[in-house]
């Protein structure tokens, strides 16, 4: 089975492996062996829901915006 992960650090993706294992196929991560870990650059990557993240005009819309007060004595605790 080819996986692939979208992580800051390797050991993210790893983590991100053994939820998604126990979530979608109920496997303990006991029970799991990883073969082979590695970095792959955008060209190599395989699958679509990683590729749409190699794109670099992507925009992510701010759906929550804090009001913030306009000064420093008018802040409630609140």
């Amino acid at each position: 089975m080819y996986k692939e992960y979208r992580d800051t650090t390797l050991n993210g993706g790893v983590e991100q492996m053994y939820t998604e294992m126990a979530s979608r196929h109920r496997v303990r991560s006991q029970c799991i062996q990883i073969i082979k870990t590695a970095t792959v650059s955008a060209k190599e990557c395989k699958r679509e829901s990683i590729k749409q993240f190699d794109n670099t005009k992507i925009k992510f819309p701010l759906v929550f915006k804090k009001v913030r007060p306009p000064s420093r004595k008018l802040k409630t605790t609140y």
